[in-house]
Protein backbone atom coordinates (compact mmCIF):
# COMPACT_ATOMS: atom_id res chain seq x y z
CA UNK A 1 0.00 0.00 0.00
CA UNK A 2 1.45 3.54 -0.78
CA UNK A 3 1.66 6.01 2.46
CA UNK A 4 -1.47 7.65 1.55
CA UNK A 5 -3.86 5.28 -0.47
CA UNK A 6 -6.70 7.75 0.86
CA UNK A 7 -5.01 10.52 -0.94
CA UNK A 8 -4.31 8.75 -3.77
CA UNK A 9 -8.26 7.63 -4.46
CA UNK A 10 -9.18 11.50 -3.45
CA UNK A 11 -6.91 12.77 -6.36
CA UNK A 12 -7.94 10.55 -9.11
CA UNK A 13 -11.36 10.86 -8.37
CA UNK A 14 -10.26 14.63 -9.00
CA UNK A 15 -9.00 13.69 -11.89
CA UNK A 16 -11.33 11.94 -13.24
CA UNK A 17 -13.69 14.30 -12.54
CA UNK A 18 -12.34 16.77 -14.66
CA UNK A 19 -11.88 14.52 -17.54
CA UNK A 20 -15.32 14.47 -17.67
CA UNK A 21 -16.16 17.57 -17.86
CA UNK A 22 -13.92 17.82 -20.53
CA UNK A 23 -15.32 15.39 -22.24
CA UNK A 24 -18.79 16.66 -21.30
CA UNK A 25 -17.80 19.85 -23.05
CA UNK A 26 -16.68 18.13 -25.96
CA UNK A 27 -20.06 16.64 -26.12
CA UNK A 28 -22.09 20.06 -25.74
CA UNK A 29 -19.92 21.06 -28.20
CA UNK A 30 -20.74 18.74 -31.22
CA UNK A 31 -24.16 18.92 -30.23
CA UNK A 32 -24.15 22.63 -31.22
CA UNK A 33 -22.58 21.88 -34.53
CA UNK A 34 -25.10 19.32 -35.63
CA UNK A 35 -27.79 21.98 -34.33
CA UNK A 36 -25.85 25.03 -36.16
CA UNK A 37 -26.20 23.22 -39.52
CA UNK A 38 -29.83 22.79 -38.60
CA UNK A 39 -29.97 26.49 -38.11
CA UNK A 40 -28.57 27.70 -40.94
CA UNK A 41 -30.28 25.01 -43.18
CA UNK A 42 -33.58 26.78 -41.55
CA UNK A 43 -32.08 29.90 -42.20
CA UNK A 44 -31.74 29.87 -46.06
CA UNK A 45 -34.76 28.14 -46.77
CA UNK A 46 -36.61 31.19 -45.07
CA UNK A 47 -34.45 33.95 -46.80
CA UNK A 48 -33.04 32.31 -50.07
CA UNK A 49 -29.42 33.04 -49.25
CA UNK A 50 -27.60 30.60 -51.35
CA UNK A 51 -24.08 29.15 -50.58
CA UNK A 52 -22.18 32.11 -51.83
CA UNK A 53 -23.58 34.06 -48.75
CA UNK A 54 -21.79 35.56 -46.11
CA UNK A 55 -22.76 34.16 -42.62
CA UNK A 56 -20.86 36.47 -39.96
CA UNK A 57 -20.62 36.69 -36.14
CA UNK A 58 -21.06 40.19 -34.72
CA UNK A 59 -22.02 42.45 -31.79
CA UNK A 60 -25.00 43.82 -31.90
CA UNK A 61 -26.76 43.98 -35.42
CA UNK A 62 -25.25 45.19 -39.26
CA UNK A 63 -28.25 48.29 -38.72
CA UNK A 64 -26.94 49.30 -35.24
CA UNK A 65 -24.14 52.50 -35.24
CA UNK A 66 -22.19 49.78 -32.70
CA UNK A 67 -21.89 47.47 -35.06
CA UNK A 68 -18.51 45.27 -34.69
CA UNK A 69 -17.68 42.48 -36.77
CA UNK A 70 -16.17 39.49 -35.01
CA UNK A 71 -16.10 36.94 -37.42
CA UNK A 72 -17.02 36.35 -41.24
CA UNK A 73 -16.99 33.42 -43.64
CA UNK A 74 -20.01 31.87 -46.21
CA UNK A 75 -22.59 29.90 -45.43
CA UNK A 76 -20.64 26.78 -47.62
CA UNK A 77 -18.21 26.90 -45.83
CA UNK A 78 -19.43 27.36 -41.57
CA UNK A 79 -21.81 24.44 -42.97
CA UNK A 80 -18.53 22.48 -44.17
CA UNK A 81 -16.57 23.38 -40.53
CA UNK A 82 -19.95 21.93 -38.46
CA UNK A 83 -20.82 19.01 -40.46
CA UNK A 84 -20.54 15.29 -39.35
CA UNK A 85 -17.13 14.34 -38.22
CA UNK A 86 -15.62 17.61 -40.01
CA UNK A 87 -13.35 20.44 -39.22
CA UNK A 88 -14.81 21.32 -36.23
CA UNK A 89 -15.29 18.05 -34.73
CA UNK A 90 -11.35 17.41 -35.34
CA UNK A 91 -10.15 20.37 -33.77
CA UNK A 92 -11.89 20.13 -30.87
CA UNK A 93 -10.82 16.49 -30.31
CA UNK A 94 -6.89 18.18 -30.79
CA UNK A 95 -8.35 20.63 -28.22
CA UNK A 96 -9.44 17.65 -25.95
CA UNK A 97 -6.21 15.70 -26.30
CA UNK A 98 -3.71 18.42 -25.34
CA UNK A 99 -6.35 19.55 -22.03
CA UNK A 100 -6.49 15.87 -20.84
CA UNK A 101 -2.55 15.62 -21.50
CA UNK A 102 -1.73 18.90 -18.94
CA UNK A 103 -4.52 18.13 -16.31
CA UNK A 104 -2.63 14.91 -15.71
CA UNK A 105 0.86 16.29 -16.35
CA UNK A 106 1.07 19.60 -14.16
CA UNK A 107 -2.20 19.02 -12.29
CA UNK A 108 -2.10 15.22 -11.01
CA UNK A 109 0.83 13.52 -11.68
CA UNK A 110 3.59 14.94 -8.92
CA UNK A 111 0.26 14.79 -6.21
CA UNK A 112 -0.16 11.55 -7.59
CA UNK A 113 3.17 10.48 -6.90
CA UNK A 114 3.58 11.73 -3.82
CA UNK A 115 1.00 10.28 -2.55
CA UNK A 116 1.39 6.87 -3.68
CA UNK A 117 5.40 7.27 -2.16
CA UNK A 118 7.18 7.30 -5.66
CA UNK A 119 9.17 9.66 -7.78
CA UNK A 120 7.06 11.37 -9.80
CA UNK A 121 9.28 10.77 -13.33
CA UNK A 122 8.38 6.65 -12.07
CA UNK A 123 4.47 7.19 -12.06
CA UNK A 124 4.32 6.21 -15.67
CA UNK A 125 0.77 5.80 -17.27
CA UNK A 126 0.88 4.23 -21.05
CA UNK A 127 -2.41 5.90 -22.11
CA UNK A 128 -0.94 9.86 -20.66
CA UNK A 129 2.22 8.36 -22.71
CA UNK A 130 0.22 7.92 -26.13
CA UNK A 131 -1.33 11.99 -24.99
CA UNK A 132 1.78 13.17 -24.68
CA UNK A 133 3.29 11.92 -28.19
CA UNK A 134 -0.71 13.35 -30.04
CA UNK A 135 -0.05 16.68 -28.20
CA UNK A 136 3.37 16.99 -28.69
CA UNK A 137 2.24 16.23 -33.13
CA UNK A 138 -0.35 18.71 -32.37
CA UNK A 139 1.43 21.25 -30.97
CA UNK A 140 5.29 21.01 -32.67
CA UNK A 141 4.38 19.19 -35.68
CA UNK A 142 1.17 21.54 -37.02
CA UNK A 143 -0.68 18.07 -35.99
CA UNK A 144 0.94 15.70 -38.90
CA UNK A 145 1.25 12.14 -37.20
CA UNK A 146 4.73 10.90 -37.95
CA UNK A 147 5.39 6.89 -38.70
CA UNK A 148 7.58 7.13 -35.74
CA UNK A 149 4.83 8.55 -33.18
CA UNK A 150 2.52 6.16 -34.52
CA UNK A 151 4.86 3.15 -33.97
CA UNK A 152 5.30 4.47 -30.21
CA UNK A 153 1.32 4.36 -29.61
CA UNK A 154 0.69 2.08 -27.03
CA UNK A 155 -3.10 2.13 -26.07
CA UNK A 156 -4.86 4.53 -28.60
CA UNK A 157 -5.51 3.52 -31.46
CA UNK A 158 -3.61 5.81 -34.41
CA UNK A 159 -5.87 7.74 -36.76
CA UNK A 160 -5.36 6.01 -40.40
CA UNK A 161 -4.75 9.36 -41.78
CA UNK A 162 -1.17 10.89 -41.23
CA UNK A 163 -2.67 13.92 -39.04
CA UNK A 164 -4.12 13.46 -35.79
CA UNK A 165 -7.41 13.75 -36.67
CA UNK A 166 -10.44 11.82 -34.18
CA UNK A 167 -13.92 11.31 -35.10
CA UNK A 168 -16.81 10.97 -32.22
CA UNK A 169 -15.74 7.87 -32.03
CA UNK A 170 -12.16 7.88 -31.93
CA UNK A 171 -13.06 10.22 -28.82
CA UNK A 172 -15.06 8.29 -26.84
CA UNK A 173 -12.79 5.22 -26.99
CA UNK A 174 -10.21 7.59 -25.54
CA UNK A 175 -11.79 8.56 -22.90
CA UNK A 176 -12.99 5.26 -22.44
CA UNK A 177 -8.76 4.47 -22.39
CA UNK A 178 -8.31 7.58 -20.16
CA UNK A 179 -10.67 6.06 -17.69
CA UNK A 180 -9.50 2.77 -17.46
CA UNK A 181 -5.86 3.63 -17.37
CA UNK A 182 -6.72 5.45 -14.55
CA UNK A 183 -8.83 2.63 -13.00
CA UNK A 184 -5.39 0.56 -13.31
CA UNK A 185 -3.41 3.12 -11.58
CA UNK A 186 -5.63 2.97 -8.52
CA UNK A 187 -5.99 -0.53 -8.32
CA UNK A 188 -2.21 -0.88 -8.21
CA UNK A 189 -1.64 1.89 -5.05
CA UNK A 190 -4.71 0.83 -3.57
CA UNK A 191 -5.86 -2.79 -4.42
CA UNK A 192 -9.63 -1.86 -5.11
CA UNK A 193 -11.28 -0.73 -8.66
CA UNK A 194 -12.78 2.57 -8.55
CA UNK A 195 -14.89 1.34 -11.72
CA UNK A 196 -14.14 4.84 -13.56
CA UNK A 197 -14.07 2.92 -16.69
CA UNK A 198 -18.13 1.80 -16.45
CA UNK A 199 -20.20 2.68 -18.79
CA UNK A 200 -23.96 3.16 -17.87
CA UNK A 201 -26.84 2.71 -20.28
CA UNK A 202 -29.56 4.23 -19.76
CA UNK A 203 -33.20 2.59 -19.58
Amino acid sequence: MPRNSVDVRRLVDELVAQVNAAYGLYLDATTGFAANLRMIAEAQKQTGATDDSPFFYSFGAPTDGGHVLLHQTTNSAFKGRNRDNGPNYIQLARFLIVMLFELWETGYRRPVAQAAGVQRDNLLSPVFGDLRLLRHEILHNKSRLSPETKGKLQVISPPTTDSVDMNKEAVEHLVRAVKAGLDDMVKSFTGQDPGYRTVWLAT
